[in-house]
């Protein structure tokens, strides 16, 4: 695992396979679904297993999860991967520890 503070709080991700990224987003530790991808999956792309904000083996507060935290969290791995791009999965799960709806911009 890779350890990547952001913000002051400490990020965890591990990566698997080369090409475009895409991020797996976990928020119940990424070994779960790293045994679930069969390995076929990441050829031709890389898996970055993405342990979210509040969940083990991060400390902080699950409720400072949010869509725009997230975003943050997202861009400052992709930025330590060095690359320009990246797509994001996520499970019903993390969905609800980020709320039902984004926030973009002010309003």
């Amino acid at each position: 695992m890779t350890a990547l503070v952001v913000d002051g709080e400490t990020l965890f991700y591990s990566t698997r396979g080369e090409g475009p990224v895409c991020f797996v987003l976990s928020a119940m530790g990424v070994k779960p679904y790293e045994a679930q991808m069969p390995a076929p999956i990441s050829t031709g792309r890389k898996l970055v297993f993405v342990e979210l904000r509040g969940s083990a083996p991060t400390a902080a507060d699950p409720a400072s999860l949010t869509f725009d935290r997230l975003a943050i969290d997202l861009e400052a791995i992709r930025q330590d991967l060095g690359v320009e791009q990246a797509a994001a999965g996520t499970s019903r799960s993390s969905r609800s520890r980020t709320g039902s709806r984004p926030r973009w911009g002010s309003g």
